[in-house]
C-alpha cells in the first residue's frame, strides 16, 4: 500500500484553505465530471471605501452579491450556499456565461488561474 501525502504548503494558496479544500473535495465526490469555477474573493476590494461597505471601489451594486446572482441566473449552482464554488451542467453552459461576462458584469475584472 503506498500512501502519498501533500503538504498543504504545495498546494495552491486558495486550496491551503481548510474550509475551501473541503468544500471543493465535497463537490468532486458528489459531481466529479462537471465544470466549475472556484472563487478566491478579495474581501479588501469589495471593502476599499468605508462611505460604502461591500461594494467595489465604492460603487453601489458592485458588490460579491451581483457576481454570485450572475452566475445563478446563469445557471451555476453555488455549491454548499457558500459563494465560493460555482458548478455548471456542461462546458457549453460555463462557456456562455464566460462569453457575456462582459455584458453581464461590465465592472468585473477577470483573472483565471487554472488549478
Amino acid at each position: 500500500m503506498v500512501f502519498l501525502h501533500l503538504a498543504p504548503t504545495t498546494l495552491p494558496i486558495l486550496l491551503q484553505n481548510p474550509q475551501i479544500a473541503k468544500i471543493v473535495l465535497s463537490s468532486i465526490k458528489n459531481d466529479n465530471e462537471m465544470p466549475a469555477l472556484l472563487f478566491d474573493w478579495n474581501n479588501l476590494g469589495f471593502n476599499n471605501n468605508p462611505a460604502i461597505p461591500n461594494s467595489r471601489n465604492g460603487v453601489a451594486g458592485q458588490t460579491q452579491a451581483a457576481i454570485v446572482a450572475n452566475l445563478v441566473a446563469n445557471g451555476a449552482t453555488d455549491y454548499g450556499n457558500y459563494g465560493i464554488l460555482f458548478i455548471f451542467r456542461s462546458d457549453a453552459a460555463i462557456g456562455v456565461w464566460t462569453r457575456n461576462i462582459k455584458v453581464n458584469i461590465p465592472w468585473y475584472e477577470i483573472f483565471i488561474c487554472v488549478i
